[in-house]
Protein backbone atom coordinates (compact mmCIF):
# COMPACT_ATOMS: atom_id res chain seq x y z
CA UNK A 1 0.00 0.00 0.00
CA UNK A 2 2.86 2.57 0.77
CA UNK A 3 4.42 1.56 -2.63
CA UNK A 4 1.68 2.47 -4.53
CA UNK A 5 1.09 6.04 -2.44
CA UNK A 6 4.17 6.78 -3.68
CA UNK A 7 4.09 5.29 -6.82
CA UNK A 8 0.98 7.18 -7.27
CA UNK A 9 2.68 10.74 -5.64
CA UNK A 10 5.72 10.45 -7.72
CA UNK A 11 3.53 10.54 -10.81
CA UNK A 12 1.28 13.33 -9.86
CA UNK A 13 4.35 15.27 -9.62
CA UNK A 14 5.95 14.56 -12.66
CA UNK A 15 2.79 14.94 -14.79
CA UNK A 16 2.96 18.58 -13.77
CA UNK A 17 6.56 18.56 -16.13
CA UNK A 18 6.25 20.45 -19.31
CA UNK A 19 7.41 18.62 -22.74
CA UNK A 20 8.48 21.66 -24.43
CA UNK A 21 11.48 22.67 -22.36
CA UNK A 22 13.24 26.10 -21.48
CA UNK A 23 14.94 27.73 -24.00
CA UNK A 24 18.00 28.39 -21.62
CA UNK A 25 18.13 25.46 -20.42
CA UNK A 26 20.21 24.39 -23.90
CA UNK A 27 23.78 24.71 -23.58
CA UNK A 28 24.77 25.88 -27.04
CA UNK A 29 22.49 26.96 -29.65
CA UNK A 30 24.33 27.69 -33.25
CA UNK A 31 20.71 28.40 -35.48
CA UNK A 32 19.08 30.84 -37.59
CA UNK A 33 16.24 31.19 -35.44
CA UNK A 34 17.57 31.12 -31.41
CA UNK A 35 14.17 32.46 -29.53
CA UNK A 36 15.55 35.06 -26.84
CA UNK A 37 15.49 34.81 -23.49
CA UNK A 38 15.50 37.72 -20.30
CA UNK A 39 18.22 39.41 -20.84
CA UNK A 40 18.63 38.91 -24.05
CA UNK A 41 19.18 42.33 -26.30
CA UNK A 42 16.53 41.10 -28.63
CA UNK A 43 13.93 40.43 -25.86
CA UNK A 44 11.16 43.17 -25.52
CA UNK A 45 11.25 46.19 -27.66
CA UNK A 46 14.73 47.06 -29.66
CA UNK A 47 15.46 50.17 -31.00
CA UNK A 48 17.25 50.01 -34.09
CA UNK A 49 19.13 53.45 -34.13
CA UNK A 50 21.32 52.32 -31.24
CA UNK A 51 23.18 49.50 -34.46
CA UNK A 52 22.65 51.46 -37.58
CA UNK A 53 25.94 53.12 -37.12
CA UNK A 54 27.81 49.97 -36.90
CA UNK A 55 29.01 48.38 -40.17
CA UNK A 56 26.49 45.72 -42.10
CA UNK A 57 28.17 42.08 -41.01
CA UNK A 58 29.63 43.48 -37.52
CA UNK A 59 29.80 40.84 -34.83
CA UNK A 60 29.66 41.37 -31.22
CA UNK A 61 29.09 39.69 -28.11
CA UNK A 62 26.82 40.45 -25.04
CA UNK A 63 27.04 38.42 -21.70
CA UNK A 64 24.95 38.31 -19.00
CA UNK A 65 23.39 36.59 -15.98
CA UNK A 66 20.83 34.31 -17.06
CA UNK A 67 17.57 33.90 -14.73
CA UNK A 68 18.55 30.39 -13.52
CA UNK A 69 22.05 32.15 -12.19
CA UNK A 70 23.78 30.79 -15.14
CA UNK A 71 26.71 32.61 -17.48
CA UNK A 72 24.66 33.38 -20.75
CA UNK A 73 26.78 34.85 -23.86
CA UNK A 74 25.32 36.06 -27.11
CA UNK A 75 26.83 36.00 -30.08
CA UNK A 76 25.49 38.65 -32.66
CA UNK A 77 25.57 40.06 -36.43
CA UNK A 78 24.22 43.82 -37.79
CA UNK A 79 22.45 43.35 -40.71
CA UNK A 80 22.34 45.45 -43.73
CA UNK A 81 19.22 46.85 -42.39
CA UNK A 82 20.69 48.08 -38.80
CA UNK A 83 18.60 45.49 -37.21
CA UNK A 84 20.61 42.63 -35.19
CA UNK A 85 20.21 38.94 -35.40
CA UNK A 86 21.15 36.51 -32.73
CA UNK A 87 23.46 34.02 -34.24
CA UNK A 88 24.55 31.80 -31.13
CA UNK A 89 24.00 31.70 -27.81
CA UNK A 90 26.50 29.74 -25.26
CA UNK A 91 25.02 29.01 -21.40
CA UNK A 92 27.29 28.16 -18.73
CA UNK A 93 27.14 27.62 -15.20
CA UNK A 94 28.93 29.86 -12.76
CA UNK A 95 32.15 28.60 -11.31
CA UNK A 96 32.59 29.62 -7.84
Amino acid sequence: MKKLLVLSALLMALSGCSGTGNPEFAAIDFAPNIPPIAGSLKYGPQSKGRYQKMPAGYTFTHEFIGSFGSRVSERYRVNQDGSIELRSRRISPIKF
